[in-house]
């Protein structure tokens, strides 16, 4: 199966025609993996993730979230502890797993969040604008591009929402 190999798809031709010797050379650190191998990772670290957060649950109540003040340094202490992870070159699964902690913290922290501005108009503008925020910074500590790439379509997204929430909102006054 080729299609698992980590050798470059040209290696096998070059040794035929005798222009390298050898085994094939490492990847490198920046090099992107292949579009398969970042779903399976995600995947995986998403598994993870879930497994993790059940533990939480069971240490943890499951009113947390909505009522004790310390989830909001809870879910901060999970997004700087995933942006380390994010801001080292490691390996894809490593990588994917610190993608899908930061999102989980960030989506933590939202849950807080929602449940002390319930009831507020700007809501929406407030939660895509403070996502928006988060990927930005997310973005910009990231070491690999293609993890850049994933929060740069996040970032989009979320600045899309407020942006029109904002212009619809300006559209009601006039």
């Amino acid at each position: 199966m080729s299609f698992f190999s980590s050798q470059p798809s040209w290696w096998s031709r070059a040794q035929q025609l005798g222009l390298v010797q050898g085994d094939a050379p490492s990847a490198s650190a920046d090099e992107e993996p292949n579009i398969f191998v970042i779903v399976l990772a995600l995947i995986g670290a998403f598994v993870c993730a879930i497994a993790a957060g059940a533990f939480l649950v069971a240490l943890v109540d499951s009113d947390f979230w909505y009522r004790n003040p310390a989830s909001y340094v809870f879910s901060l202490i999970g997004i700087v502890g995933s942006g380390f992870l994010l801001r080292g070159q490691r390996g894809v699964f490593v990588t994917c797993l610190a993608l899908v902690l930061w999102g989980l913290f960030c989506g933590l922290f939202m849950i807080r969040l929602s449940h002390d501005l319930r009831g507020e108009d700007q809501e929406v503008v407030i939660f895509s604008g403070l996502i928006a925020l988060l990927q930005l910074v997310g973005a910009s500590i990231a070491h690999a591009q293609w993890i850049k790439r994933i929060m740069g379509l996040v970032f989009a997204v979320a600045l899309y929402v407020c942006l029109s929430q904002l212009i619809d909102d300006v559209a009601l006054l006039q």
